[in-house]
């Protein structure tokens, strides 16, 4: 936190300005983060060599006593000066990458992380993880992951949205296009509940949610089918150009001429 500290009505207080929320560090976050391109000259094994001396303080030796890098076979002074203003240049990232490394999330997809939520990307993903489903390039799968290993409700109706939205697109690359309401529902029951004891997830969650998608236009739902709304206002346009096709009167087109 940084701000001043003030007399106030209970002593001493620290007036606070703004603050920054330091996620756990790890191995494989560490590794990830030092390895992924975010900091100049340093490859996977550098990142390694790094780490294998200074375990899980090596992001505060960069951040406070950087020098002693020069001790890493490969790191030479010049070197050391990109480090350190590479790693300077984006907290927010450096937290983020460091804690989304384990689960392969690429720099690329941090920064799309950044570009949504800002500076309340940290918050997010701790607290609500499940908003993840809403940043284009992140599936479903990963952010379950994700969410679970947090701990975070698992009946979140960001969590059922974005496992409606994942059998719904798996289910276009298999050619179809639309499932049945009572299929959808078994595979998003079973999905959400995999290797629970007790059920997370009841019938009637996935139906709020799925009403919700619906006054949302995300999906569509006709006669207990089930459609993305994009391609179901697809299918319904091009049905729309067939039908006036067949209804519009055409002239014969005497081909003789364009034989001769």
């Amino acid at each position: 936190m940084e701000g001043d500290w003030e007399n106030g009505s209970h002593g001493l207080q620290l007036k606070v300005d703004s603050f920054m929320e330091i996620v756990p560090r790890t191995k494989a976050g560490i590794i990830g983060y030092l390895s992924s391109g975010a900091i100049k000259g340093v490859k996977q094994r550098t990142a390694e060599a790094i780490y294998q001396q200074f375990g899980l303080q090596t992001l505060d030796v960069i951040e406070k006593s950087p020098e002693k890098l020069l001790s890493i076979r490969g790191i030479s002074e010049r070197k050391l000066r990109e480090i350190v203003e590479c790693y300077g240049q984006n907290q927010v990232f450096r937290e983020l990458m460091t804690f989304l490394a384990p689960y392969k999330v690429t720099p690329k997809k941090v920064n799309m992380i950044l570009k949504t939520f800002h500076e309340e990307s940290v918050r997010i993903i701790q607290n609500r993880p499940y908003m993840l489903c809403a940043v284009k390039g992140f599936g479903f799968l990963t952010v379950d992951a994700i969410g679970r290993q947090l701990c975070r409700t698992l009946n979140d109706p960001m969590r059922i949205s974005g496992c409606i939205s994942y059998i719904l697109h798996e289910a276009m690359k298999e050619g179809h296009l639309y499932l049945n309401q009572e299929t959808l529902m078994d595979k998003t029951l079973a999905l959400l509940n995999k290797n629970l004891t007790v059920p997370a997830v009841i019938e009637q969650d996935v139906s709020r949610v799925l009403y919700q998608l619906v006054m949302q236009q995300s999906i569509v739902v006709d006669h207990e089918k089930v459609y993305i709304f994009q391609q179901y206002e697809e299918e319904r346009l091009t049905a729309l150009m067939i039908a006036k096709r067949i209804q519009t009167a055409r002239q014969p087109f005497p081909i003789e001429t364009e034989l001769n």
